[in-house]
């Protein structure tokens, strides 16, 4: 079965294999990051919370996906200053 989230992770681990001999290890460590993260975020965000809205446990998984989508952009931030 094929999960919508699933591609962009697919996307960067063929990106990965492709360039990796091209890659530094900076390049490497920042695309497992962003790969990791994405994982991560996809994982939370098909959770879902039977919770009554604004209970601990609801906002305690907001704030899981909030981290997961902050660590993604930062991520993304490194690897855009490897290309500058």
């Amino acid at each position: 079965m094929h999960r919508a989230g699933a591609a962009p992770v697919e996307s960067m681990c063929c990106v990965h294999v492709y360039c990796q001999s091209a890659m530094s290890s900076k390049m490497s460590d920042t695309l497992q990051l962003l790969v990791a993260g994405a994982e991560h975020l996809r994982d939370q965000c098909s959770v879902a919370t039977d919770s009554a809205a604004g209970s601990q446990e609801s906002r305690m998984h907001t704030q899981q996906v909030i981290q997961s989508a902050y660590d993604i952009a930062k991520a993304a931030k490194q690897l855009v200053m490897l290309f500058e």
